[in-house]
């Protein structure tokens, strides 16, 4: 089931590859098979070329504190906090500053 979905994504992504959300989707799909290179390959994607898409920096931050790498998932969540503000999206903005308020 899990390649069968990879595969559907796969093929959005093929025809819309500056898609913030099949970015993300991938970058999620990525992480459940713990496929920690594409992971990452996907999570830099989004923040590079979809900077405003607010949801990734939660998730990216979570995936870095899962890899052990607390300075750079405060700064995925610092970045994220930053974006937040700018968007106006006060939902994301508390999540993020949980998050990075847990990490000390």
């Amino acid at each position: 089931m899990r390649t069968e979905r990879l595969d559907k994504l796969l093929k959005f992504y093929e025809t819309s590859p500056a898609d913030a959300f099949i970015q993300f989707a991938l970058a999620k799909e990525y992480e459940q098979l713990d496929k920690v290179e594409k992971t990452f390959e996907f999570y830099h994607k989004l923040v590079g070329e979809n900077e405003k898409y607010v949801g990734t920096y939660y998730h990216f931050g979570k995936f870095q504190e899962a890899q052990n790498d607390i300075s750079k998932a405060i700064e995925v969540y610092d970045k994220g906090i930053e974006v937040a503000k700018e968007v106006g999206d006060n939902h994301a903005l508390a999540e993020l500053m949980e998050a990075r308020n847990s990490l000390g």
